[in-house]
């Protein structure tokens, strides 16, 4: 079975969309539908008559773009772009254990559970702490923050299984928001995705430039998106345009990557400044809450690859947010918060929002710069990854159908941890292509040269497993190399078809000598040559 139902509490239904179970997880159905959502808690409450900024403290983590998904992890290769991911969830993790005020949001979760899998059971037993009383929270939670305009919905749904699998089985949690920032352009099939795999909200910053420019003078950024399908209000999602970038406002980033001058908060020493970085942060976020409806302000405080020693970005925001309260507490309610608690405070409000159903593409950065040749570029790439996605799905069904027609015992065991073990390089490395970066072409070249060959290998991997003797006969063996046919008198032969179209193609199968017949389902013969 491939169809993982989600258990939907806010709507009070199950959506037969979310995700495909795999083989390997039978056991992961129930668990899905029986675990709920951990509470969120918010660190402060919002106040009716001030302003309420909600600081998002996040970093995006490309799983490959200018170095491969290996060199961004270990920090290698600075010298094409700074950038260490293990070291950004080293020091991340010890910050928020060091201030419970604190929040952080995370996405990537290819990144994620290799980190994961490197750390003691004390620093696990940490994370699983913050992540349980919101202080850490997951978004989106794919494997991947994957492309929305080159990519199969196949992908997506083995993308997001794959990070919601690894969340639920060792945190208890379901993401419910979807936190696209950085792809380029959005399609409404992606919205109506998600709204059927139960998230509650999209957030993203990539839309036409002409288009933000008037959303942000009509304060429409905020919008209800219902696409065009035959589900109707079933699909609609909360959805929300960041007011500019992803990043931190311009002067406000303390990061080690940014040279900003950091809040000087002591009075004895000289240049101090923190009452006027206060002063100037109020009055941009006045600025920016004028294209919003309600009175909840997000604004993003990071970047990519930002927080690397996040001791530096918390030790400046915190000292923002104890003089913006000294200075302005009357008029503004300054926090960290996390897009959980930014929607259930927008949706607190009861402002109605407006509607839409068509797509935010074709993506422009500037009037004439139109993001539009990643959707041909690196053609080979696109069909190395669409034809691996052909060659998982009639795989895992092909196995899945093997290990069904064993009855429960050790046999069936063995079996069952042989399809995880071997389908875990394929399945992963599809992930890691349906990334924004990826199967958009839009990488560099040996970047692109590593997303191949994981998926060659992978391939390769599930080739030899699936076309061992002991289930199948590849084409490339004799008839005599296959125990199978020396050991019967008579046998089924499965044919599948695993891509889209129905296909009218010529079948080649080995038999045990020329004295045979081949009959179909209905009993009837069936014309056959003997080759050789």
């Amino acid at each position: 079975q491939f169809l993982l139902e989600q258990s939907q509490t806010q709507k009070g239904k199950l959506s037969n969309m979310a995700h495909r179970l795999l083989p390997w997880s039978q056991g992961f159905m129930l668990l899905a539908l029986i675990v709920g959502l951990l509470g969120i808690v918010s660190n402060a409450d919002t106040s009716d008559d001030k302003l309420n900024i909600h600081l998002i403290a996040h970093t995006h983590n490309d799983v490959g773009w200018l170095k491969t998904v290996d060199q961004y992890y270990y920090g290698d290769r600075n010298d094409i772009q700074h950038a260490g991911v293990q070291y950004i969830l080293d020091t991340v993790v010890r910050a928020l254990a060091e201030n419970p005020e604190r929040r952080f949001v995370y996405v990537e979760m290819g990144f994620f559970k290799r980190w994961w899998d490197e750390q003691d059971a004390r620093i696990q037993a940490l994370v699983r702490r913050l992540v349980r009383n919101g202080q850490l929270e997951f978004v989106n939670g794919g494997w991947t923050m994957n492309d929305e305009s080159d990519i199969y919905y196949e992908d997506i749904i083995t993308n997001m299984s794959l990070g919601h699998e690894f969340l639920l089985k060792e945190f208890g949690v379901r993401p419910n928001i979807g936190w696209h920032i950085d792809p380029f352009g959005h399609q409404s099939a992606q919205a109506s995705i998600f709204a059927q795999m139960g998230f509650d909200a999209f957030f993203f910053a990539r839309i036409d430039t002409e288009d933000r420019a008037l959303r942000r003078e009509n304060s429409t950024l905020e919008m209800i998106w219902r696409p065009k399908t035959a589900f109707g209000k079933d699909v609609e999602i909360f959805t929300h345009v960041l007011y500019d970038h992803y990043s931190f406002p311009q002067g406000f980033c303390w990061d080690l990557l940014c040279n900003t001058t950091p809040v000087k908060a002591d009075h004895r020493l000289e240049g101090f400044n923190a009452e006027q970085i206060a002063s100037d942060f109020v009055e941009m976020a006045f600025g920016r809450a004028k294209s919003f409806t309600t009175n909840n302000l997000m604004i993003p405080m990071g970047d990519d690859f930002r927080y690397e020693n996040a001791f530096d970005d918390y030790k400046n925001i915190d000292l923002l947010i104890e003089y913006v309260r000294r200075y302005h507490g009357d008029k503004v309610n300054i926090f960290y918060s996390t897009p959980n608690t930014y929607m259930d405070s927008v949706q607190k409000s009861g402002v109605s929002f407006p509607l839409k159903t068509d797509d935010f593409l074709p993506y422009a950065d500037n009037p004439d710069s139109y993001w539009t040749g990643y959707y041909t570029s690196r053609v080979g790439q696109k069909s190395l990854i669409s034809k691996s996605t052909h060659h998982f799905t009639g795989s895992q069904i092909m196995m899945t159908q093997a290990l069904m027609t064993l009855p429960l015992g050790d046999q069936r065991t063995v079996l069952h941890q042989k399809i995880i073990e071997n389908f875990s390089d394929q399945i992963q490395a599809i992930a890691l292509n349906t990334h924004h970066d990826a199967v958009s072409g839009t990488e560099k070249q040996h970047v692109a040269d590593d997303y191949g060959k994981r998926l060659a290998l992978g391939n390769t991997i599930v080739e030899n497993f699936v076309g061992d003797g002991r289930y199948q006969c590849s084409m490339n063996r004799t008839s005599t190399e296959c125990d199978i046919l020396k050991e019967v008198h008579s046998l089924s032969l499965d044919v599948f078809n695993p891509g889209r179209k129905n296909q009218n193609l010529g079948v080649r199968a080995k038999v045990p000598g020329q004295n045979f017949k081949l009959t179909g389902t209905d009993g009837k013969l069936i014309g056959a040559d003997i080759i050789c």
